[in-house]
């Protein structure tokens, strides 16, 4: 987790520092191997947001998953063009030690009423990718069952490649600079067809599935296709029915032959010209928000975090719950700092700050004096953002600016 020290380096100009996820889960509490069925309640640590709801026994661990999970499902839902879903029936993650088989990273059950349970093996050898490629099948399990029923009664029957392109996708807007290195690895290995139409855990482990699919998904979103007929292919692979042939048929392409013409030269220039991208001014604006606020996350006490009134939040400080929700939102801001658009940038830094320093802070002025910061660079980049926003809306002979 990010020292102050550190968060203070960043206010100077140093370039983001990212955190693998294995180094993380070496410093996390060992987590007892046990079955959710073995249990006892006084072990449980809970932890919900608006689409999953996180149990195991390791407190860092649920409030990592917790910040994640709800990230995730922000990002997939914003491919499936569907901000306005909810679903009663939320995610229930269980973080196990041991996987049944010894190598599996995570499963995926529903029950018979629709309830999805998704059980990471949380071990020191899960990496972040596997990680999000777990909490994506959950989501689409429950998001599946309530949009397609009986078909998504059984466990993720959609077609291999728009499950690892949706989790490849959310990967590369936590750690932007893979994506040049998910293109290389895209063209470093034959194009299977036959292997994009088979349902997903049938792909093989040695295939790079997870680049091509980030990269076919990246081709298929800069095609001159309306947003209709994007969603109609995404969703014809979110029920198994999908083809490349129907994909490439939509986007023109005479035959397979031509495609793997388009597909190398797609490869080498999104490598040669790739650069991460910024979240835009609105989407920079709500992620930071999400993340400045308490009203949305429940634990398992009395205590109820609403806002971030600074009485509030000092008043707070020594509830480990509270504790690890904000060390969970530093290792998120840490990871999201390059994605950020500049606008708000100072903003998150300066949150990041606040909320370090309110771990580790002996006097409450200390936390005034950074969170008067967060407070004034937000209030700068709103301003700003809503004199763009006029600016651009404006008619051309009325300029807004001075």
């Amino acid at each position: 987790m990010l020292d102050l020290f550190l968060l203070r380096r960043f206010r100077q100009g140093y370039s983001a520092i990212f955190f693998s996820l294995s180094a993380i889960f070496l410093s996390l509490t060992s987590v007892f191997a046990l079955s959710a069925s073995e249990w006892e309640a006084s072990d449980l640590i809970v932890s919900e947001n608006r689409h999953f709801q996180i149990v195991g026994r390791d407190a860092p661990s649920v409030a990592y998953i917790s910040q994640l999970s709800s990230f995730i499902a922000e990002s997939v839902l914003v491919e499936l063009a569907d901000p306005r879903y909810d679903n009663s029936r939320t995610v229930q993650v269980q973080l196990n030690e041991v996987s049944p088989g010894g190598t599996q990273a995570y499963s995926v059950q529903i029950s018979q009423l629709g309830f999805v349970t998704l059980s990471i093996y949380w071990q020191d050898k899960l990496d972040l990718y596997s990680t999000i490629e777990g909490l994506v099948c959950g989501f689409i399990q429950a998001y599946g069952y309530a949009s397609y029923g009986a078909l998504y009664s059984v466990p993720v029957p959609a077609n291999a490649w728009i499950i690892q392109a949706l989790a490849s996708n959310a990967y590369v807007q936590l750690r932007p600079k893979m994506a040049r290195s998910f293109y290389l690895e895209a063209e470093g290995a034959p194009f299977n067809f036959l292997l994009f139409e088979g349902r997903f855990g049938n792909s093989l482990e040695s295939h790079p599935m997870a680049a091509q699919s980030f990269a076919l998904y990246r081709w298929m979103k800069k095609q001159s296709l309306s947003a209709g007929n994007k969603q109609k292919i995404i969703r014809s692979a979110l029920q198994g029915i999908g083809s490349l042939e129907n994909l490439l048929w939509h986007c023109s392409v005479e035959s397979k032959t031509a495609f793997l013409e388009i597909w190398k030269a797609f490869l080498q220039q999104e490598q040669a010209k790739y650069r991460g991208q910024f979240f835009d001014l609105n989407r920079s604006k709500v992620w930071l928000e999400s993340l400045a606020s308490f009203s949305e996350i429940s634990f398992e006490t009395d205590t109820q975090f609403e806002d971030l009134r600074v009485q509030s939040l000092w008043s707070q400080r020594e509830s480990p719950e509270f504790r690890r929700t904000l060390e969970a939102r530093i290792e998120l801001i840490t990871m999201a700092l390059s994605r950020i658009n500049p606008l708000y940038y100072n903003a998150a830094q300066s949150l990041a700050l606040s909320y370090q320093t309110l771990l580790d802070a002996e006097y409450k002025w200390e936390l005034l004096y950074y969170f008067a910061d967060y407070l004034q660079a937000m209030d700068r980049a709103q301003e700003l953002h809503a004199q763009i926003t006029e600016a651009l809306e404006a008619p051309v002979h009325s300029p807004i600016l001075p």
